[in-house]
């Protein structure tokens, strides 16, 4: 094995795929806003700092390992590599809460509540009149909203192992909903309905799943992922992309949505504007990433023209290639 890393990574970053190439310009962005917050001696910048340190530190590991062992885009290596990208942006994710309060201590839930007003007339009253008195229909909202992860991961495997040809193009589109995400969380942070005006939530009471539902998303949360919804956006570009490629899913695919957005305001995670700004995001998303997809093939072809056609066969051209895409992946060690 060839450990030269200055090197070998170059001469190897044609295998990158372009959601790894996506998601390392993304921990990148991280990585330089806490050193700059660090430098700037700004409250609480150290911490952020260090995790993000080690968030680029693991990133950048799982990148030599792929220039250097080149593990191909099929089998189990498929899986690693497809569920790869979506693991660093969850460790991106994981540095809003840190990050946050340093660059942006300013909360702007004043704001969006204005505009839940404004547009509904009512506020928070409307969902008491939905859920007060009714703890099962609270815990089924509760599954709605945890089931959005389900749907993701599942999604994510189905295509990083049985649908490859079609995962890049899938992966960019979400990736691209989680950095829109992340901007609106850094630049117009806020803490949601439920946390911002506890006084107006008493009411909300629930059965076993809620109350567990409640330990898992606060303990994992960011805290100030409000605007836009990424429950919105995450499950409205699945919707979007089920229609393009899997219309029969729409008979489930459709109900779990409209739980997961209604799940977010009954609940009180949300403001409506905030899943109306989600909903866009994952339409802009789901049209922008085919070309994404053909910018990033072309510059992957300047590193390694002979082995990027292949690569780009299986990736990206499922919907024209099908099962042939599939076959020669089998057939050609790609990473190889």
């Amino acid at each position: 094995m060839n450990f030269s890393f200055p090197h070998t990574f170059p001469k190897n970053a044609w295998v990158f795929a372009p959601s790894e190439i996506l998601t390392s310009v993304l921990v990148l962005v991280f990585f330089l806003l806490s050193m700059g917050a660090c430098f700037a001696e700004r409250p609480g910048s150290q911490d952020a700092f260090w995790q993000a340190l080690l968030a680029a530190v693991l990133w950048t590991g799982w990148l030599w390992f792929v220039a250097i062992r080149r593990p191909p885009p099929f089998g189990r290596w498929g899986v690693a590599r497809g569920l790869a990208p979506w693991l660093g942006l969850v460790l991106c994710y994981g540095l809003v809460k840190p990050l946050v309060p340093v660059l942006h201590p300013q909360l702007y839930d004043a704001n969006l509540h204005q505009l839940d007003l404004n547009l509904m007339g009512r506020g928070p009253s409307l969902w008491q009149q939905t859920l007060v008195g009714h703890p099962r229909l609270t815990d089924f909202f509760s599954i709605c909203y945890l089931g959005l992860f389900a749907w993701l991961l599942g999604i994510l495997i189905f295509h990083s192992y049985l649908r490859r040809a079609l995962y890049q193009r899938f992966m960019l589109g979400l990736i691209l909903v989680y950095i829109g995400g992340f901007l609106g969380y850094l630049l117009y942070p806020a803490i949601g309905p439920r946390f911002a005006y506890p006084q107006e939530w008493t009411w909300l009471k629930g059965g076993l799943v809620f109350k567990w539902s409640e330990i898992i998303i606060i303990g994992l949360g960011s805290r100030f992922d409000v605007f836009p919804s990424l429950h919105g956006a995450i499950s409205g570009y699945l919707l979007l992309w089920q229609a393009a490629h899997d219309r029969r899913s729409l008979i489930w695919g459709l109900p779990l949505t409209l739980g997961i957005w209604l799940s977010t305001l009954f609940l009180g995670f949300h403001y409506l504007p905030d899943l109306i700004s989600g909903g866009l995001l994952a339409a802009v998303s789901a049209s922008t990433a085919p070309w994404i997809e053909i910018l990033v093939g072309a510059f992957r072809r300047t590193l390694h023209p002979p082995r990027i056609w292949l690569l780009n066969l299986t990736e990206g051209h499922g919907d024209s290639y099908g099962k042939l895409a599939g076959r020669l992946s089998d057939l050609l060690p790609l990473g190889g």
